[in-house]
């Protein structure tokens, strides 16, 4: 990846609706090349960046060839280069380079250390390889705080189960990361280690209010704002004692993304749902109603990685709801100006 081969950004005004509403998607690829198929939709739709998966990684030279084949199919669509790709590397359990890089033990190796200098350590190794592979955003760190030993899908994946710990590995993480040149997601707002339920799977529920919320789970997420987070990813779990959230899941509430991140906390950078093809949110809401759902939450990124058929009607169903009024138009622009200084940071 080439930082210095930018392409400008168009202004919102300057955008078709529909190009606007592609630039708050991010898809996947089935392969470990660019295949057919898939230039064919980026020709299509300009989506706003692609995410990649275990399925997509086999070596050092395919994963590079694969990158450089993702930014020049962006940069025919005169998406702003470097293009938005972004991978969970968060080093133990979900490492996708073990096979070819030196093998980065996870957040849970790094809180056994003692010391947060470890998480600033491994947030820069793993920051170093993402950029050697021209990959400019990671889905990391996870901030949950493993405070239910029965949570199925956080565990080792989190720093420790005390929430000004979690808070400080993960500002160290940001620092590295940030210093290797790779902008970070911090997830799973408001915070996902207090469940039982794998959101992968069913729709889990969180019984915290959010007075409970205020002093343990979200202290790492107010401390990764401070660090300069780049993006916050939503949790999809729901809190029947937030009667704010009106019964809805995090990622799709607009108390837990517009009111609480971005208005109380002040966060300025991206929101991005976790990828809404999960069960949780696959199993419950139909695909036509729920990239609406996402956007009038706040959401300025809409991951859904697997499907193109279900990622089409996700479209469809936000492009109709602007058309209908639902969705007033001002608020896509908002997010496409926010992904725009993102893409900024990634070419500086």
């Amino acid at each position: 990846m080439q930082l210095n081969e930018v392409n400008s950004p168009q202004a919102p005004a300057a955008m078709s609706l529909e190009d606007k509403i592609a630039l708050m998607c991010v898809v996947g690829t089935p392969s470990t090349a660019a295949e057919p198929d898939f230039r064919e939709r980026m020709s299509q739709n300009r989506f706003g960046g692609i995410g990649l998966f275990p399925h997509n990684v086999k070596d050092e030279q395919q994963t590079l060839k694969l990158m450089e084949e993702v930014q020049a199919i962006a940069g025919d669509s005169g998406i702003p280069q470097p293009y938005y790709v972004s991978i969970d590397e968060e080093g133990g359990t979900l490492s996708k380079f073990k096979t070819f890089y030196p093998y980065i033990p996870g957040n849970r190796a790094a809180g056994l250390s003692l010391d947060a200098e470890t998480a600033y350590l491994q947030g820069k190794i793993i920051g170093s390889q993402l950029h050697a592979l021209g990959i400019p955003m990671n889905w990391a760190p996870v901030l949950d705080v493993n405070t239910n030993i029965d949570n199925p899908v956080v565990g080792v994946r989190s720093f420790g189960e005390d929430p000004e710990w979690v808070a400080a590995f993960g500002k160290a993480y940001i620092r590295g990361m940030h210093e290797a040149g790779v902008a970070v997601t911090a997830k799973h707002f408001p915070g996902h280690g207090q469940v039982s339920g794998d959101s992968h799977v069913v729709l889990p529920e969180c019984e915290l209010t959010i007075e409970e919320l205020m002093n343990g789970p979200l202290l790492p997420f107010i401390a990764a704002i401070e660090a300069g987070a780049d993006s916050i990813m939503m949790g999809h779990l729901v809190f029947p004692n937030i009667p704010e959230s009106a019964g809805l899941p995090a990622s799709l509430s607009p108390f837990f993304a517009g009111d609480l991140l971005r208005s109380r906390l002040g966060f300025e950078g991206i929101i991005c749902t976790d990828d809404i093809e999960m069960g949780a949110i696959k199993k419950n809401f139909n695909p036509d109603e729920v990239g609406v759902l996402a956007v009038l939450a706040g959401n300025d990124m809409i991951l859904m990685c697997h499907t193109p058929e279900y990622q089409e009607r996700v479209i469809e169903g936000i492009r109709k709801a602007v058309l209908d009024g639902v969705i007033e138009e001002s608020r896509i622009d908002e997010s496409v100006n926010r992904i725009h200084r993102l893409y900024g940071k990634f070419q500086q």
